[in-house]
C-alpha cells in the first residue's frame, strides 16, 4: 500500500481485492463452525472437548469480524496516518479491558468471549470509519464481496446437512473426507460466479 499512498483509488481497490480474499476464507469457516463446530469438536479433539462449542463459536465469528481491522491498520500507516491506527489501537485495549471486566464478572469464559467478539466488532467498525474517511468507500461496495462467498458456504451447508443426514452416523474420516469434498465444492462455486 505505501507505493500507492498518492493515489487514493488504487488503495480502494487494492482494499476490496482483500476484502474478498478475506470473505473467501472467512465466510465458510464462521459457516461450518457455526453450524458444523459441535461435530468438529467431536472428531478433531473427542467428546472430553465438547464443552468449548459455545465458545469457539464465538471466538471463531470475533477473529472474523477482527479481520477487517487487521486489512485497515497497514492502510492507515501506508498513508502517513499512524495516529489513526494508535488511536484504533488505544480504543481496542480499553474496550476489552472494560468489556472482558464486566463479561466476565457475569459470565465467566463465555463471558470473556462475549467480549472479544464485542471488542471486535467495534473495532471493525471503528476501522471502518477511518478508512472511509482515505477513499470513498460504501457500505454496499463493502459488503459485495462477502456475497459470493456466502450464497456459496450456504449451498455447500444444505448439500452437507443432507449427505449428514443420508450417511449417518459417520465416521471421523467419512466426516473430514465430507467436509474436504464440500470446501473443494465451494471453492469451485465462487470461482465459477
Amino acid at each position: 500500500y505505501s507505493i500507492l499512498q498518492d493515489s487514493s483509488e488504487k488503495i480502494k481497490v487494492g482494499f476490496l481485492k482483500s476484502l474478498d480474499i478475506l470473505f473467501f476464507i472467512n465466510v465458510p469457516v464462521v459457516v461450518m463452525f457455526v453450524e458444523a463446530g459441535h461435530q468438529i469438536i467431536l472428531t478433531l479433539l473427542g467428546e472430553q472437548w465438547i464443552s468449548i462449542d459455545p465458545l469457539l463459536k464465538l471466538l471463531v465469528f470475533a477473529v472474523s469480524c477482527n479481520a477487517i481491522s487487521i486489512l485497515t491498520l497497514p492502510i492507515l500507516n501506508a498513508v502517513g496516518k499512524p495516529k489513526v491506527q494508535f488511536r484504533i489501537n488505544t480504543f481496542q485495549i480499553m474496550t476489552l479491558g472494560i468489556t472482558l471486566a464486566l463479561f466476565m464478572y457475569f459470565g465467566g469464559i463465555q463471558g470473556a468471549a462475549l467480549a472479544v467478539l464485542i471488542t471486535s466488532i467495534a473495532v471493525s467498525a471503528l476501522s471502518y470509519w477511518e478508512i472511509k474517511k482515505i477513499f470513498p468507500l460504501t457500505l454496499r461496495e463493502t459488503i459485495k464481496p462477502i456475497f459470493i462467498p456466502l450464497a456459496a458456504s450456504l449451498i455447500a451447508l444444505v448439500v452437507g446437512k443432507f449427505a449428514i443426514t443420508q450417511l449417518m452416523p459417520l465416521s471421523k474420516p467419512a466426516f473430514l473426507l465430507l467436509v474436504s469434498i464440500l470446501g473443494i465444492g465451494y471453492s469451485m462455486l465462487v470461482i465459477l460466479a
